[in-house]
């Protein structure tokens, strides 16, 4: 039987993702990042959500991933941010995700597709892994490279790794 999958991406905040799992019954939710940095929502309301998401997460019969966007990886004290970060935040926010590190990915598949938050460019590809690759090999790499060198996801403007969407 096939796995219903249910992608949410770039919540900032809301809670509209309780009433897309109750309408869909999915067996899988991927959440693709952006927890966090809305302009209408006040902050504690985005870390509850956020707190909210985790314990669904834990605590319910459905597979749930949760992957890292920009606007959730600027609270993990690397230094940059993005519109909507929000300093007095920062301490609460950075201890949910410490805490909850292990929840947390960049990169997830299933039937062969590839779940990023911002996608993966071809430079990065040909300069990592040449044409030796294939969706797992990606998936593992970038979530390794998460958990053992975390600032390598650090862009503040250009990167040598590729800018490269196509048309």
């Amino acid at each position: 039987m096939k796995m219903k999958t249910v992608l949410i991406g770039d919540i900032h905040g809301r809670d509209i993702w309780k009433k897309i799992i109750e309408k869909e019954s999915p067996n899988r939710v991927v959440f693709i990042g952006d927890y966090l940095d809305s302009f209408d929502i006040s902050p504690v309301e985005q870390i509850y959500n956020l707190k909210e998401i985790l314990h669904f997460k834990k605590n319910t019969d459905i597979e749930v991933i949760t992957l890292i966007g920009n606007h959730d990886y600027h609270y993990m004290n690397v230094g940059e941010t993005y519109s909507g970060y929000r300093p007095q935040t920062q301490l609460h926010v950075q201890d949910i995700f410490k805490e909850n590190i292990d929840d947390f990915k960049m990169a997830y598949s299933f039937d062969k597709y590839l779940c990023t938050h911002a996608g993966v460019s071809s430079i990065f590809m040909n300069n990592t892994f040449g044409d030796n690759w294939d969706v797992e090999t990606i998936v593992d790499t970038l979530n390794l490279t998460f958990r053992y060198k975390p600032l390598t996801f650090k862009f503040n403007g250009w990167s040598p790794y590729g800018n490269d969407v196509e048309p």
